[in-house]
C-alpha cells in the first residue's frame, strides 16, 4: 500500500475502502539463494567511495552509550558474539581482483568481531569517542564494525560500537540495539543466546534488488526522477565564508542547538491542522531557510528513505537506505499551508519512487561531473530517533552522547530529533565553507522561521521574520553605523575622518600582519608628496603594478591624496596587454616593487620601486589637496568588444 493512501484515507472506514480495492505491487518475490557474493547497488557505490582518499570515514556510523549501573561484562560479551554470529552482513568483508567488473563480498569464518574492554578512567569521554568514531575500517579484510567497552569506574562505562554504512543503516541500528538487549538478557538468565533466525541475508536482497531493477522496470523508475529533476539548479548556492575548494575535503563539525518545547508542540499542531507530518513541517522550515539564505526559489534538498517496502526486509540488517532528491518550489510568493501541501505531495511521490537507488539516480541524470560538491543536491535534511530508546541493559540506565566525527558529506546537513524536552538539532556543516559562527546564526533563522510559520500561517513564507526586533536593530545599525555619508563625501576624506576618529584602529590585514589607520596615512601621505614632486595631480593617472600586500592599499591612497587616479595593472597578465593599457592611458608614473621590474613592459613613465624608496624623508601629515566626488579615481580595463581592450573611467 503506498504511503499516500495513509494520506488520502485519514479514517479507519476510508482507509478499509482504500485497502478492499486494492492490488499487491507486482514484484518478484525475495526469497533465499545462493551466496553468489554480489553488492547491493548502495553497497557498491560505498566501496568506491571508500577507496577515494578522505571518503571512507564520511561513512561511518558511530554510536557512543554512557552506562551508568551493575553491568555485566561477561554477558555483554555473550550478548555481542551472538549478535555478529546472527547477522553476516557484520562479518562481511569486500574482496576486489583485478579484472573483475566489481568487489565480492566474503563472509568471514574466523576472526570475528568481539567486544573489546579497556579502562581509562582519567580520560574525557567526549574525546575518546571523538577518536574511536574516525579509525578507519579495512573492507578488504575487516569486519565492518567494532565495539569496545572503557571502563570508566564500578558502575559507569562507555560503550563505542562504530558501524560502516555499507554494513547498516539508521533502521539497522534500532534493530542491533534492540536484539543487543534481548540477548544480554538472556545471558544474565543463563537462557539459550538464541533469537527467531531471519528467513534472509542480505546477499539475497542484493541479488534481488540486482535482478529486479533492470531493463523496463528500470527505465520506468528512472522516468520519474528524470521528469521531477530536469532543469534542476546543479549548486545551492549558500552564503559561505570562504571560496569552494576544488575538490571536497569531507572535513566538517557538528553544531548543535534546542528548540523548547512549547515551539514543538505548536509545530506538531500545525502538521494536524494540515494533514502533514512534523517531520514535512521541519523539512519545510529548512526549504525556507536554505532560499532566503540563497535567494533562490527552486531548490533540491537531499532526504533519507527506509528502502523497505518489503515485509521481508523489516528484521534485516544492511544497507536498504536511499537518499531522495526533493525538488521544492518557493515562487510565487507562497504561504505556510501552500508550501506544505507542496511538500506533503512531493514527499509522498518521491516515497513511491524510492527503489532506484541514488546512484542509479545520477546515472539517469547524467549531470556534470564536478568533484567540488555532492551531486544533485548539497544540503540534507533528516529527523531521526534516539539510538538510547532501542537499547535496554537490565539495570543499566543508557544515555546517548554525541561522536565528533569531523566529517561532513554535504555541505550542509540539518539533523533532528524529539526529546522529552523538546527537539533537538544539530548542523553538520563543511568545515571548507564554513565557520561555526555563520552556522550559530543558521540555527537561530531556522528556530526564527519555524515560529514564524506557526505564528501567522498565511503569510508569505519568503518573508518571515528571521530576526527579532532587537536583532534587526542591532543588524542595521551595524551596518549604518554612525555616520552618515553626504553627497560630497569621497572615500578619501571618509578614511581620513577615520584616522581622525582613531588612528590605532586596524586598517589592513596582510599575512598575518597589521596595519593601523595611523600608519596607513602616514605611509600614504609621504608617498603623495612624492608623487606631487612628480606633478601627480588631479585627473591624472598613476599605474599601479603591485601584488596584494600593505604596500598597495597605501599606493592607492596616496594616488587619491595627490589628486589623481590610478590604473590597476595586473603582474599576471601579459606583457603585451599592461604595454598597451600603458601607452593607451597615457599614465606618468607607475608604482611597483624591484622584485616585479622584469614583467614591466618598456615605456615612458617613470618607474618608482617602493622598496627602493627614501619616503621618510617626506612629511607624513594630510596634503589637504582637494578632492571632488566628480574626479577621476580609476580606470580600469574591459576586454573590449573589438577585441582591443578599452578603459572605463570612473569617479
Amino acid at each position: 500500500m503506498p504511503l499516500r493512501d495513509l494520506f488520502q484515507a485519514p479514517t479507519i472506514a476510508q482507509l478499509a475502502q482504500t485497502l478492499e480495492g486494492s492490488t499487491r505491487a507486482s514484484r518478484p518475490p525475495l526469497v533465499p539463494g545462493e551466496r553468489d557474493g554480489l553488492l547491493s547497488f548502495a553497497q557498491t557505490r560505498l566501496w568506491f567511495l571508500d577507496h577515494l582518499e578522505g571518503a571512507g570515514v564520511a561513512y561511518h556510523i558511530p554510536l557512543a552509550f554512557v552506562l551508568e549501573g551493575r553491568l555485566d561484562i561477561a554477558a555483554l560479551h555473550q550478548a555481542f558474539a551472538a549478535l555478529i554470529a546472527r547477522h553476516e552482513v557484520l562479518r562481511t568483508v569486500y574482496h576486489y581482483e583485478d579484472g573483475n567488473a566489481a568487489p565480492r563480498a566474503v563472509v568471514l569464518t574466523r576472526n570475528l568481531p568481539e567486544l573489546e574492554v579497556l579502562d581509562r578512567t582519567h580520560e574525557d569521554i567526549e574525546s575518546l569517542a571523538a577518536h574511536e568514531a574516525v579509525i578507519p575500517f579495512r573492507l578488504e579484510s575487516e569486519a565492518p564494525i567494532r565495539v569496545r567497552l572503557v571502563r570508566l569506574g564500578t558502575e559507569s562505562s562507555l560503550l563505542l560500537i562504530t558501524l560502516h554504512h555499507i554494513a547498516a543503516d539508521g533502521w539497522s541500528v534500532t534493530l542491533l540495539m534492540q536484539e543487543l538487549g534481548e540477548l544480554y538478557a538472556r545471558a544474565l538468565a543463563k537462557a539459550p543466546l538464541t533469537l527467531p533466525a531471519p528467513a534472509l541475508t542480505y546477499q539475497d536482497f542484493a541479488r534481488w534488488q540486482r535482478d529486479w531493477l533492470k531493463g523496463r522496470t528500470l527505465e520506468e523508475q528512472a522516468d520519474y526522477w528524470r521528469a521531477r529533476l530536469d532543469g534542476a539548479p546543479a549548486l545551492l548556492a549558500l552564503p559561505t565564508d570562504r571560496p569552494r575548494p576544488p575538490a571536497q575535503s569531507y572535513k566538517g563539525r557538528s553544531f548543535s542547538f534546542a528548540l523548547d518545547g512549547d515551539l514543538l508542540a505548536r509545530l506538531k499542531a500545525l502538521a494536524m491542522r494540515t494533514n502533514t507530518t512534523l517531520y514535512m513541517v521541519l523539512l519545510t522550515g529548512f526549504a525556507i531557510l536554505l532560499s532566503r539564505l540563497s535567494r533562490e526559489t527552486d531548490l533540491v534538498i537531499g532526504t533519507p528513505a527506509a528502502g523497505r517496502g518489503m515485509r521481508e526486509t523489516e528484521a534485516l540488517v544492511g544497507l536498504f537506505v536511499n537518499s531522495l532528491a526533493l525538488r521544492i518550489d518557493l515562487s510565487g510568493e507562497p504561504d505556510t499551508q501552500t508550501l506544505l501541501d507542496q511538500v506533503r505531495s512531493i514527499t509522498l511521490d518521491a516515497l513511491a519512487h524510492q527503489d532506484l537507488p541514488f546512484d542509479l539516480v545520477v546515472e539517469a541524470l547524467r549531470p556534470e561531473y564536478d568533484t567540488s560538491h555532492h551531486p544533485l543536491f548539497q544540503a540534507f535534511f533528516c529527523l531521526i530517533d534516539d539510538p538510547a530508546e532501542a537499547a535496554v541493559l537490565s539495570g543499566v540506565k543508557i544515555t546517548s552522547l554525541f561522536a565528533e566525527t569531523g566529517v561532513a558529506k554535504f555541505d550542509l546537513m540539518l539533523s533532528t530529533m524529539e526529546t522529552p524536552e523538546g527537539l533537538h538539532g544539530a548542523f553538520q556543516y563543511a568545515t571548507s565553507l564554513f565557520d561555526e559562527g555563520t552556522i550559530s546564526c543558521f540555527a537561530r533563522y531556522y528556530e526564527r522561521v519555524l515560529a514564524g510559520m506557526v505564528g501567522d500561517p498565511s503569510r508569505s513564507v519568503l518573508r518571515l521574520a528571521l530576526f527579532d526586533e532587537d536583532g534587526r536593530r542591532a543588524l542595521i545599525a551595524k551596518g549604518v553605523g554612525a555616520q552618515v555619508v553626504t553627497g560630497s563625501a569621497t572615500a578619501l576624506s571618509l578614511i581620513e575622518a577615520q584616522v581622525a576618529r582613531d588612528s590605532d584602529a586596524v586598517a589592513v590585514v596582510y599575512a598575518g600582519e597589521e596595519l593601523s589607520y595611523g600608519a596607513l596615512n602616514s605611509r600614504a601621505n609621504r608617498l603623495a608628496r612624492r608623487l606631487k614632486g612628480l606633478k601627480v595631480g588631479p585627473e591624472s593617472l598613476v599605474g599601479v603594478y603591485l601584488e596584494r600586500g600593505h604596500d598597495l592599499v597605501v599606493a592607492l591612497l596616496a594616488v587619491w591624496k595627490a589628486g589623481a587616479g590610478y590604473v590597476p595593472l595586473d603582474p599576471g597578465q601579459p606583457r603585451e596587454r599592461l604595454g598597451y593599457m600603458l601607452s593607451d592611458s597615457k599614465v606618468s608614473v607607475v608604482l611597483t616593487q624591484s622584485g616585479l621590474l622584469e614583467g614591466l613592459p618598456a615605456g615612458t613613465a617613470r618607474v618608482i620601486a617602493l622598496d627602493r624608496e627614501r619616503l621618510e624623508r617626506f612629511a607624513d601629515d594630510d596634503l589637504g589637496i582637494r578632492v571632488d566626488p566628480a574626479n577621476l579615481a580609476y580606470v580600469i580595463y574591459t576586454s573590449g568588444s573589438t577585441g582591443r581592450p578599452k578603459g572605463a573611467m570612473l569617479s
